[in-house]
């Protein structure tokens, strides 16, 4: 932002450049709608179901002995998988824990 002096007072040149405000000021909803318009596929409802980590627990499963990082991995995508899936309704809290476990090798435990 640019500053002019006016008479030995600072004003921010912004308060003279304005645009007039929209006469239409949008509710939450139609604002919403409008940025989803700028981002395709991010409005899915089914970002993830039980398939995806039903998935996700087999392939690591059959990756073998996991690194750490690989490790690391598999908890980051079960965890985001399962939060949506549980703030979606499509999962209960409950039985995470044991979907985690099933993910682990046996050589692990």
């Amino acid at each position: 932002m640019s500053v002019k002096e006016y008479e030995g007072e600072f004003t921010p040149a912004a308060t003279h450049d304005e645009p007039e405000p929209a006469a239409h000021a949008y509710t939450y909803e139609e604002w919403k709608v409008e940025i989803f318009k700028l981002y395709p596929g991010s409005e899915s409802r089914d970002r993830y179901t039980q398939n995806n980590l039903e998935k996700l627990i087999a392939d690591f499963l059959s990756k073998g002995t996991p690194s750490r990082a690989s490790f690391s991995q598999y908890h980051r995508e079960f965890q985001k998988i399962v939060k949506w899936l549980a703030d979606n309704s499509k999962m209960e809290r409950s039985s995470e824990k044991e979907k985690f476990q099933r993910g682990i090798p046996l050589t692990l435990w």
